[in-house]
């Protein structure tokens, strides 16, 4: 869960004058139009203590999306010999990973996700859901969250341009050297 002012009272407490069913209008409001599953564990926002720093706030994080590569790099770690039928992430392990991110940051306002592969590119429909939901979960929290890419750089086109450019998403870009 996400630290708590000790002199607030815990979020899901209504008011004593609260209308009767008025928490649960609210929590249904917050609901994410895309986010974990019902009755996936995410959805309880707890962590197990030992998985949140205790001396520093997290305010990066790498996502290994996927594994899968559209080139076959020389230099690439991810080949297969490792894992080779390791499958790509779920959208419910990335929107628990974002989540874990908001709660390990605690009172640090600004937040970067770095997508990473394999070809994170190839994962592009993980990714058009995951961006709007960090965002306004951010957002809800006080938080900003800026996303960057570590690609080949190509599967980019138009729909992916469309996606990345009013998100500022092509500020933070690391380009691998193709077919090295």
């Amino acid at each position: 869960m996400l630290p708590e002012d000790p002199g607030q009272p815990p979020p899901t407490t209504p008011p004593e004058d609260a209308a009767p069913g008025a928490l649960a209008a609210v929590e249904e409001q917050a609901r994410p139009v895309v986010g974990p599953a019902p009755g996936h564990w995410s959805r309880r926002r707890t962590f197990h203590p030992g998985s949140l720093p205790r001396h520093m706030a997290i305010t990066v994080l790498d996502l290994d999306v996927t594994k899968r590569r559209n080139l076959r790099c020389r230099y690439c770690f991810k080949s297969d010999r490792v894992q080779p039928d390791a499958p790509d992430m779920t959208p419910d392990t990335a929107f628990a990973a974002v989540d874990w991110l908001m709660a390990a940051s605690y009172r640090a306002s600004e937040l970067w996700v770095n997508l990473f592969g394999g070809e994170p590119l190839l994962q592009f429909p993980l990714i058009r859901q995951l961006v709007p939901y960090a965002k306004r979960r951010a957002q809800a929290l006080g938080k900003s969250i800026q996303f960057g890419c570590t690609t080949n750089l190509t599967l980019i086109d138009e729909e992916v341009a469309a996606f990345f450019l009013p998100r500022r998403m092509f500020r933070r870009w690391a380009r691998a050297r193709a077919g090295s």
